[in-house]
């Protein structure tokens, strides 16, 4: 197996768009039960526009990764491997990959004896 790195996605940019829903999402849900309490059928559009756009707002939070420098993600989706991360910073992928940390540090064993005749 060879390491296939991966595009992602910035993840401030998707962070922004998802805290929007959430706030939205329950004003929706609250406009479309007052329009359903009129008999709007509208209503019932508008509160499963908050319901299911609330689910999956929430659903994509779980999407995030922050990378710290010296560290690589490896990206599974539903144990097939996609493609790694090596890049440090904040990114978004999907959000039913499951994310693998592994270190990148060069580490060195040292016993510090030097026997010199």
């Amino acid at each position: 197996m060879q390491e296939k790195p991966i595009r992602v996605m910035s993840g401030w940019g998707p962070l922004c768009v998802f805290l929007m829903m959430l706030v939205v999402c329950p004003l929706l849900f609250g406009g479309g039960i007052s329009a359903l309490d009129d008999g709007k059928f509208l209503g019932l559009i508008i509160l499963l526009l908050g319901i299911f756009g609330g689910i999956a707002a929430f659903l994509m939070l779980f999407g995030f990764l922050a990378i710290a420098p010296n560290t690589a993600r490896v990206l599974l989706l539903f144990g097939d491997y996609r493609g790694s991360v090596r890049d440090s910073g904040f990114y978004w992928v999907n959000p039913f990959y499951s994310k693998k940390k592994i270190s990148l540090r060069i580490r060195n064993f040292e016993t510090g004896a030097n026997t010199t005749p």
